[in-house]
């Protein structure tokens, strides 16, 4: 599986250069991916020697990324769902100072790496195994976007913001690159959502595809405290399609705790990915939350029974805009939903999960 419209992405853009004996290569590795709008998606931002090794003094680490799909720190964004680092590794202490993360223009971000030159020559030394930098947290925008990262060019390449980097025993003088190759690879599958939800003796499981790409199967994993893992059941994938696919899952339990779960969705080339987790609150033998006919036109009956009270509920377009709310009383409710636009949508009812609902 190789490119796809949604945001989940395995990125792996590698830089090669060199300059004499001394050549660096950069590499963004992703680490999570919710898959979700305003959830995480958590790149590692790596660096390795490829020829000998150098100690590394300042560095200015720059690549642009796509301001659609992920949120900015700079207008018309406010910042606060702005680009950070996470977690700093190697270069942030001793003879350095703190990392820092700039974003000079929209969508293009600069990770500094700041040496004091006065400790020539006792920067930290790298070697031709990766080693980490930072890992830079994005929250996600909308979905149906590309993240759009690329490495910005060296300093002789002309770019606005350019990759620099120094070797701290030689002030002054920088680490040069010949040539860059590579860009953004995406997961196979692109997910539309992927709920849980808890009915009478079983825990409901659905998602959907936008697209996929050689997707073999999805095993389904069940955990008590999300560390420890279980497989509990497979679903075939479609193996290559751009149409909407829809899935379900039933896992019969009578376990009354709190479950979590997660996809395994595997390539027919062996490699696999893991979407994100989802959880059921432990429920009752007797509830139940249904929704019907789904899909749905004008109407959709929504069934709350064994809760003893009423709750509110949002429903959410892809992008996660409300589009209507109301409350649901114990019982059977009609909803009109005669003035939304057919197409996905996300019942999210207070306190009892959150329902997949297509509009026709």
């Amino acid at each position: 599986m190789k490119r796809t419209t949604l945001l989940l992405f395995i990125v792996s853009l590698i830089y090669h250069t060199e300059a004499g004996a001394q050549a660096y290569d950069l590499r963004l590795e992703t680490v999570t991916n919710d898959a979700v709008t305003n959830g995480h998606f958590d790149v590692k931002v790596q660096i390795k020697s490829s020829t000998g090794s150098f100690n590394l003094g300042l560095g200015n680490l720059a690549f642009a990324y796509n301001a659609e799909g992920l949120y900015a720190s700079v207008s018309p964004d406010d910042g606060s769902k702005a680009p950070e680092i996470y977690q700093a590794y190697n270069f942030n202490s001793g003879n350095y100072d703190p990392l820092t993360l700039t974003e000079p223009v929209r969508g293009l971000l600069s990770l500094n790496v700041n040496y004091d030159f006065e400790s020539s020559g006792n920067g930290q030394t790298v070697g031709t195994s990766w080693m980490d930098v930072a890992t830079i947290r994005f929250t996600i925008r909308n979905t149906m976007e590309n993240t759009g990262l690329e490495w910005q060019d060296d300093v002789a390449g002309g770019d606005l913001n350019p990759v620099i980097v120094y070797n701290d025993a030689l002030p002054g003088t920088v680490v040069s690159r010949s040539s860059a190759t590579g860009n953004a690879t995406a997961l196979p599958v692109s997910y539309l959502f992927f709920t849980a939800a808890a009915s009478e003796a079983e825990n409901l499981l659905e998602w959907a595809t936008a697209t996929e790409e050689n997707c073999e199967r999805f095993d389904i994993e069940c955990s008590v405290n999300a560390l420890d893992w279980e497989t509990i059941g497979e679903v075939p994938g479609s193996g290559n399609s751009i149409n909407i696919l829809y899935y379900q899952y039933a896992h019969r339990t009578s376990y009354m705790g709190t479950v979590y779960y997660r996809l395994k969705q595997w390539d027919y080339d062996g490699s696999a990915h893991y979407s994100m987790v989802v959880k059921v609150e432990g429920a009752q033998i007797g509830q139940q939350v249904a929704l019907y006919p789904n899909p749905a036109r004008h109407q959709v009956q929504v069934v709350l029974s064994g809760y003893g009270k009423a709750s509110e509920y949002f429903i959410y377009s892809p992008n996660g805009v409300p589009v209507l709310e109301g409350c649901l009383p114990e019982g059977e409710q009609k909803v009109d939903i005669s003035g939304i636009s057919p197409g996905f949508y996300i019942m999210a009812i207070t306190g009892l999960g959150n329902y997949p609902l297509m509009v026709e």
